[in-house]
């Protein structure tokens, strides 16, 4: 009888390939259920004490768009011409850039026309149907504070729109002098000096 020498490789497709009786193999065990915690949406707020819409944020809604979420950006009172929910500008796939179509300057000192308190009342209700509609990934708000501070929109009404909000939905709030009822609900909450 002569011996047979294997190589590695051999060895291996040996053991691989000779079948283990079932006494000798080891029971493993089996997850019947694996629980897996639900996603949820981040809620950012950018304060400041002057209205200014901050670079990081533009900076996280482009990055974003560009991986493939679905990123909606509305600025209630920077606008101009051709601007507002008729016109929004789509930069890329992915990214909806809405702008009021107020074509001055809104301060909180500021008395709105009538067709101006249209104009920002038209773009919250189109903003609570974009928030619970769960199209997006992500949506900015840019001083939607001021629509509060001006008696636009009710602090409360905007605390139970956000607060409902799709799980998966990222929000990030930015303006000047936030109310404190934002900050509360917000997981991360940024003011800025200057």
């Amino acid at each position: 009888m002569s011996l047979q020498t294997l190589s590695p490789v051999d060895t291996a497709t040996t053991a691989i390939s000779s079948p283990t009786p079932s006494s000798q193999r080891k029971s493993t065990p089996t997850i019947s259920h694996l629980a897996i915690a639900p996603t949820r949406g981040i809620f950012k707020v950018f304060s400041t004490s002057q209205p200014s819409f901050h670079l990081e944020v533009i900076t996280q809604a482009l990055r974003l768009a560009s991986l493939g979420t679905k990123v909606l950006v509305v600025q209630f009172f920077q606008g101009g011409i051709n601007q507002g929910i008729e016109n929004p500008r789509i930069l890329g796939q992915n990214l909806t850039w809405i702008r009021n179509q107020i074509n001055r300057h809104i301060t909180p000192e500021t008395e709105l026309t009538p067709v101006e308190t249209e104009l920002v009342l038209r773009l919250w209700t189109f903003v609570q149907s974009a928030v619970s509609s769960g199209s997006y990934g992500l949506i900015v708000l840019d001083q939607l504070n001021l629509a509060i501070e001006l008696d636009l929109i009710s602090e409360t009404e905007v605390v139970e729109s956000l607060s409902d909000r799709p799980a998966a939905l990222d929000l990030i709030l930015t303006g000047a002098n936030m109310p404190v009822s934002l900050t509360e609900i917000a997981d991360q909450v940024t003011h800025r000096r200057n």
